[in-house]
């Protein structure tokens, strides 16, 4: 029986994890609660349970954020993202702090403006593009922090990544 079991909470992991590849965070919800109520769930099962309070409030089509409607302080993005679309966090006066995964390339024009508490942007590195006024109203300012959008590398004094040898605000 309990054979069985593993056999099933594997193949409900591997379905989790396709939903959440898709973007289809509150089908991924559903599923991990019921293997949580099921008891089929596992540590690594309760901490991703939490990330989809969240997550469920992300609107992501083909790899492209379109909309956050959350209420978070502080979010982590999944890996499915590539793209923040423009105005994807318009206005969002409740956070102060986001982690981008290394998939995310492109930061659109606007995509945190009026973000008026956003004060910390943490990046593992692959953002290519950062559009005008992505972060416009908002106290954040890349060009004031000691690390690269980029590649999450730190700058030197004369402004140069040491990782990817960009200027500040590039």
């Amino acid at each position: 029986m309990a054979a069985a079991q593993e056999a099933q909470a594997a193949r409900w992991a591997a379905l989790v994890d396709k939903y959440i590849a898709e973007g289809s965070f509150l089908d991924a919800e559903r599923l991990v609660r019921r293997m949580l109520e099921l008891g089929a769930g596992d540590e690594r099962t309760e901490c991703l349970y939490h990330s989809l309070q969240s997550w469920k409030y992300l609107d992501v089509r083909n790899g492209v954020l379109v909309q956050y409607t959350g209420r978070a302080s502080s979010l982590t993005l999944p890996s499915c993202i590539q793209v923040i679309e423009s105005g994807a966090f318009q206005d969002n006066r409740r956070l102060t702090a986001i982690t981008l995964p290394a998939n995310v390339r492109v930061i659109e024009d606007g995509a945190f403006t009026g973000c008026i508490n956003l004060k910390m942007v943490n990046t593992q590195g692959g953002v290519e593009t950062v559009g005008k006024a992505a972060f416009e109203n908002t106290p954040y300012d890349p060009m004031r922090t000691g690390h690269c959008l980029h590649c999450g590398g730190e700058f030197t004094m004369f402004g140069r990544c040491r990782n990817c040898g960009r200027l500040r605000g590039k």
